[in-house]
């Protein structure tokens, strides 16, 4: 019966593969010569290197693939493997900003906020392996929860009456705001008040309280 030839575990390449028939008496003839080329499909392992400590906006930190491998190779195991970084917030996938490449790079976040680390690792053919890692930066996120007229409704506003108004804002980041900051109010584009707050710590919040002699309407009773 036909005999099957054991598995040879042909690395990717170029191959000539003959058959030869031969009798009992040592006649033989070549039956068939076929080129065949072996692909390498294997994907490398992308890996990320835990990040260490707690990391703040505007700190440099290490993105590391040096754990990443090509299951095909021996020796140095990153050799011929190309990396590239992305990044995109928790839960927004559809918006990915490019790092950039490179087994070794420092980066560092200007906002706040859990993100997701992307590692793509490419071998000389085409091969990839995707890995992904959860970031949180920490840092001073000032948000403006609530403008509200309180004396009279913002509905119930007359030209040139006094009004009263009162503006919410919170740090909803993980760090204190140890340094002073202005807050401003624009009427229209145009800058009509302004305060200053000398901290605001992580959770805490701020009320400034407005009080017009006159309400500055200047066409219509929008407000920034």
């Amino acid at each position: 019966g036909p005999e099957r030839i054991p598995d040879q575990g042909f690395r990717p390449g170029v191959y000539n593969i003959q058959l030869t028939v031969r009798d009992a008496v040592g006649n033989e003839k070549i039956v068939e010569n076929r080129t065949i080329e072996i692909k390498d499909t294997t994907k490398p392992m992308s890996v990320i290197k835990p990040f260490e400590g707690d990391i703040t906006v505007g700190d440099s930190f290490e993105l590391n693939a040096t754990q990443s491998y090509d299951p095909r190779e021996s020796g140095d195991l990153t050799d011929n493997l190309t990396f590239e970084w992305t990044y995109y917030s928790e839960g927004d996938e559809d918006n990915i900003t490019t790092i950039g490449s490179g087994e070794l790079r420092d980066f560092s976040f200007e906002e706040p906020g859990l993100y997701r680390i992307v590692l793509n690792v490419t071998d000389e053919d085409g091969n990839f392996g995707t890995s992904e890692k959860t970031l949180q930066i920490k840092g001073i996120d000032l948000e403006v929860q609530n403008i509200e007229f309180t004396k009279p409704k913002i509905n119930d506003i007359q030209e040139d009456e006094k009004a009263k108004m009162s503006i919410l804002i919170r740090n909803i980041g993980d760090v204190d705001c140890d340094t002073q900051f202005s807050v401003i109010l624009t009427v229209n584009g145009k800058e009509k008040k302004s305060t200053m707050i000398d901290s605001l710590g992580s959770g805490d919040f701020y009320y400034w309280n407005i009080t017009w002699d006159k309400f500055p309407f200047e066409g219509d009773k929008t407000h920034e």
